[in-house]
């Protein structure tokens, strides 16, 4: 079909491979299998050693934060110890791929790329943050119109502030699951719209949901968490399972309205998995170790250092540390 894309990106932010792969394997992905069993699978790694705000402008750019600048989303301001919050649409030192590509005069729709800013002068159409787990600019758009135009026709998102919050309780935590899933829903709408418009070179979304609910409901979704507690997960079930899964409707739901010679490509990024262990303590070992004499600061240190990797947290430190950054890529 005329109408179809040429090339239609779709992505989850923060996928865990394993996750994706076990659970495309048992059919609670069936869309996602169907993509995996017929396409080329490839693994992809982040970047090692960086904190996972340079993953995404490494990714647009091509290139690596030694080149991009884009380092954490908070950085050290050049020449001082002072900290600042990085807004990567105007830090970043090199342009993203789709500048080329419109460039080239290709026909192009950018949804939701996290950490990304508008690219003025686009040839075709921009969202940012319309539904995003790193929010910085709020919701934004290009050309001038297109903003106004979604908010008419789709509303606001429906998880308003940030995802990431303490303190929930199990039916706050189903609610959250819920508001999620309703996300995914109305972004494969807000996306098929557009998607149906003729003439696209290259179309582009990214479902972040898959970010946040990493980052909330994991120790309900593993038993081997410290915080898993089978009381709790009675009550929410597996939220990851039920946001992923409504990712895996929104594809199908994409899919369909692609052609024959449609290049699909299926990303799930930075990967996700628990992050917990002994360098948790550091700062209020810091902090407790500016107040005694020099001489029981030692002493503090020595003991605090000994009884650490005496009692285990050696190997929790390491093993922390090795989380599961590997994705999935799906042509």
């Amino acid at each position: 079909m005329d109408s179809c894309p040429k090339v239609l990106l779709l992505a989850m932010d923060a996928g865990n491979s394993r996750l994706i792969q076990d659970w495309a394997a048992d059919g609670t992905l069936p869309n996602i299998r169907s993509l995996l069993s017929r396409g080329l699978v490839g693994q992809t790694a982040s970047l090692a050693e960086f904190f996972v705000g340079a993953t995404w402008p490494s990714f647009y750019t091509g290139v690596t934060p030694a080149k991009h600048g884009i380092h954490s989303l908070v950085q050290l301001t050049p020449g001082t110890y002072q900290l600042h919050r990085c807004f990567t649409g105007e830090g970043i030192r090199r342009k993203p791929f789709w500048h080329y590509l419109s460039q080239a005069g290709r026909k192009l729709a950018i949804f939701d790329i996290p950490l990304s800013g508008i690219s003025r002068g686009l040839n075709g159409i921009q969202l940012v943050e319309w539904g995003s787990h790193d929010a910085y600019y709020g919701f934004c758009a290009w050309p001038a119109g297109l903003k106004e135009e979604v908010i008419g026709k789709f509303g606001r998102y429906p998880l308003e502030g940030s995802c990431d919050s303490h303190g929930r309780s199990p039916q706050d935590f189903v609610r959250f699951k819920d508001a999620l899933v309703g996300g995914v829903r109305k972004k494969a709408e807000l996306t098929g719209h557009y998607l149906k418009q003729a003439g696209w070179d290259f179309f582009a979304q990214v479902f972040t949901e898959s970010h946040c609910v990493g980052h909330q409901c994991w120790h309900l979704h593993d038993p081997a968490h410290p915080g898993f507690d089978p009381r709790t997960a009675e009550i929410t079930g597996d939220p990851i399972k039920d946001v992923y899964a409504a990712i895996d409707r929104a594809f199908g739901e994409l899919l369909s309205l692609t052609g024959r010679d449609t290049i699909v490509i299926l990303l799930a990024a930075h990967g996700m998995n628990y992050m917990y262990g002994s360098h948790f303590l550091l700062p209020e070992i810091l902090i407790r170790l500016e107040r005694p004499s020099r001489r029981r600061r030692r002493r503090a240190a020595r003991l605090t250092w000994l009884t650490i990797f005496s009692h285990g947290g050696g190997r929790i430190l390491r093993h922390s540390s090795k989380r599961d950054f590997r994705s999935s890529v799906a042509v």
